[in-house]
């Protein structure tokens, strides 16, 4: 009979031991980073928003509105940072990046964050008395909403067009089960097809192609611009 050479056995264990706790380790490490590093562009995008409120709360005591254009560019930057934001996280949680309870708190955050972008704009339109529109996206997940892509499709052209005049703030409607205000907006607005747009405080329902939306869009400038005229 051969004999069994206890201590290969016992190295050999080891050795699966380690390998197999190494990866374990190097997992986590790799998806703590990437939290770590999305929680990070939310603490920026925090401190843009604070920095943006006390603007405005400081253009409130002026009589001369010219830092308007200045505050509201840095505004509309905010807002177009908040939803590449949001493209980054849905990604993440696509591909099983971030554990579930992590992308609902950051995915919370980043809704809190752009529904304060959206109040805040509204606020400066009236102090600043800059052309501008502001439009709410409802969106929903493939099988409720097969035309959401197009849609968004359409308001990312758009939004390239009109660049600063058009500011665009996308809602998750499935995620009002975690986050109260989006079901109070739903319900604001009487949100129940999806796609639906709500322009400043008009609704549109269903799926809305470029040269119809341009159309719309434009009724609601003060100014002649040349994106309206080439439709």
């Amino acid at each position: 009979m051969r004999k069994i050479n206890k201590k290969r056995y016992v190295i050999a264990g080891l050795l699966t031991f380690f390998i197999f706790m190494f990866g374990l380790l190097l997992g986590l490490i790799i998806e703590g980073e990437r939290v770590s590093y999305i929680s990070e562009m939310y603490r920026k995008e925090s401190i843009d928003l604070e920095s943006s409120q006390l603007q405005f709360a400081y253009l409130e005591t002026l009589k001369d509105k010219d830092m308007c254009p200045v505050v509201f560019g840095l505004l509309d930057e905010n807002v177009k940072a908040s939803d590449k934001t949001r493209i980054k996280l849905e990604n993440y949680n696509n591909d099983k990046s971030i554990r579930g309870e992590d992308f609902e708190l950051l995915k919370k955050e980043y809704t809190l964050s752009l529904i304060r972008y959206w109040m805040l704009a509204k606020k400066a339109k009236d102090i600043c008395d800059v052309d501008t529109v502001r439009v709410l996206y409802f969106y929903s997940d493939d099988k409720e909403c097969p035309k959401c892509g197009d849609q968004a499709v359409v308001l990312t052209y758009l939004k390239k067009k009109f660049n600063e005049k058009l500011l665009i703030f996308a809602l998750d409607s499935k995620f009002e089960k975690k986050e109260p205000i989006i079901r109070l907006l739903k319900k604001q607005y009487d949100i129940s097809v999806f796609p639906s747009l709500v322009i400043e405080e008009d609704k549109v329902e269903g799926f809305i192609d470029k040269a119809e939306l341009i159309a719309k869009l434009c009724d609601y400038y003060e100014g002649n611009y040349t994106e309206c005229t080439k439709i």
